[in-house]
């Protein structure tokens, strides 16, 4: 890496549009993410560095700015447009038809990221936080998500969501064992499912017996109660008194219950 006292702002690589949608493409051969035309730079600290292609028949590229950069993504079920920030980008802007996202660097800040779409105890995507995540979707073997530059006006006023760590990403020391804050926790498909299958088996049980249903139990239990007195009449035959009289005595309720 150079650092540089100043880099031209003309530059066509710091060029990028407004609105411009383009996709971010999950890329772990680009150890560090790279920024392109759906970008907008944010922060630019004068650190640059040579990028060197997959191959020594090409040229390495020189002077490339590493960078804070924002993109704007909307959730479609909600309708919030939320702002992803990621630091430590290389930049191309408007020279990148699309975005390079280093699944890696991602987790390495605690966020879980599934790309493996044969997984499905969990979200084929990157999760945010216990409101949503962001969907990937799937070309060939290309895995993306699409967002777009942002206005000036989102980035004042629509929530921002910190994607990668700010500190220097070194890709050949990382570890993403010590990843530099807790994971965020979601419940899996199949923990979802369990409800479900809780459900289907009262069900089952209902269709043997209603002893398995409380409701009709308790009526049933309900209806079969009997309630039983029983009355005694004592006559009273005291000799010194003419006017003989009956009186009735009941015993203490008894409760029968047959089931």
């Amino acid at each position: 890496m150079t650092r540089v006292n100043s880099i031209q702002i003309t530059d066509e690589r710091f060029k990028t549009e407004d609105g411009k949608t383009a996709k971010c493409e999950l890329d772990t051969h680009a150890d560090t993410s790279v920024a392109g035309c759906n970008f907008r730079m944010c922060e630019f600290d004068g650190v640059t560095c040579e990028v060197v292609p997959f191959s020594e028949d090409y040229e390495s590229t020189k002077d490339v700015p590493i960078v804070s950069a924002a993109t704007a993504w909307t959730n479609e079920q909600t309708g919030e447009t939320v702002i992803l920030y990621f630091h430590q980008m290389l930049w191309y802007g408007g020279k990148l038809t699309n975005s390079l996202i280093n699944p890696n660097q991602i987790r390495h800040i605690g966020r879980p990221v599934c790309d493996d779409v044969t997984d499905k105890a969990r979200d084929f995507g990157i999760n945010i936080d216990d409101e949503f995540v962001i969907p990937f979707e799937m070309t060939g073997t290309t895995i993306y998500f699409e967002s777009r530059v942002p206005s000036n006006w989102e980035l004042d006023n629509c929530r921002i969501i910190v994607m990668t760590d700010e500190s220097t990403w070194d890709p050949n020391t990382v570890s993403i064992a010590t990843a530099t804050s807790e994971p965020i926790l979601r419940p899996t498909r199949e923990s979802q499912r369990e409800p479900m299958r809780v459900a289907n088996a009262v069900d089952e049980l209902r269709c043997i017996s209603d002893v398995y249903d409380e409701k009709t139990m308790i009526q049933s239990m309900v209806s079969c109660v009997n309630i039983a007195t029983l009355r005694r009449t004592i006559s009273n035959t005291d000799d010194d008194d003419d006017d003989n009289s009956n009186v009735d005595y009941y015993n203490d309720i008894s409760f029968n219950v047959d089931i």
